[in-house]
């Protein structure tokens, strides 16, 4: 009787220590595919984020403005350039017109030939009439007046074209499945578990 009773208890235990097994391996299986898609997510948004960052096009932009150039410690003055395109006050303000034309909503829209074409015109007619009344406070030399034009031109143009005909929006959707597509496949196949041991 008495080895009844411990062969019954060893038989629960052995039973619960299986069934906590099983709970165990079920468990980090969804802790694992939760994570697995938790990194891809993360990874997805970085990418986006980081083709969407237009801060340091910005940040190059205004340093072209005052004839600047990146160097170990930071921004400094090109010892080639003698006088800067504009001052600092010019540079401050032609940035923040910019600005107005270039952002993440912008790329994300879904513009036509014909909207970029008037975007670019009110754009033109705007600089021309600035730089016209504001050279002098500004800084800026006459003779350079359409290179300074022409580098906010295209800035501007660069991001308008991302959101011709849906562009940008099309692109990190079909980068988003491209990677999708590609972690599936690149997977381990996962082996079959009985109580915690591998099943052929």
């Amino acid at each position: 009787m008495f080895e009844k009773r411990e062969q019954s208890m060893q038989d629960r235990m052995m039973k619960k220590e299986v069934d906590m097994n099983r709970e165990q391996n079920a468990f980090n299986q969804i802790s694992d595919d939760d994570a697995v898609y938790l990194h891809e997510r993360e990874a997805k948004a970085d990418l986006t984020r980081w083709q969407q960052d237009l801060a340091d096009e910005l940040e190059e932009l205004r340093h072209d403005f005052l004839g600047e150039i990146l160097i170990e410690n930071g921004w400094k003055s090109d010892p080639k350039i003698k006088i800067p395109l504009m001052n600092k006050v010019g540079a401050y303000k032609l940035i923040a017109l910019v600005r107005q034309y270039i952002g993440r909503n912008l790329m994300m829209s879904n513009y036509n030939e014909e909207r970029i074409f008037s975007v670019m015109r009110c754009l033109g007619v705007t600089l021309v009439t600035t730089l016209g009344s504001s050279y002098d406070a500004y800084g800026i030399n006459p003779i350079d007046l359409k290179m300074v034009k022409l580098m906010i031109m295209d800035k501007v143009e660069q991001t308008h074209l991302r959101a011709l005909n849906n562009g940008e929006r099309r692109y990190l959707n079909t980068i988003a499945k491209r990677v999708e597509a590609f972690t599936e496949h690149t997977e381990p196949q996962k082996k079959k578990k009985l109580f915690g041991f591998p099943v052929e």
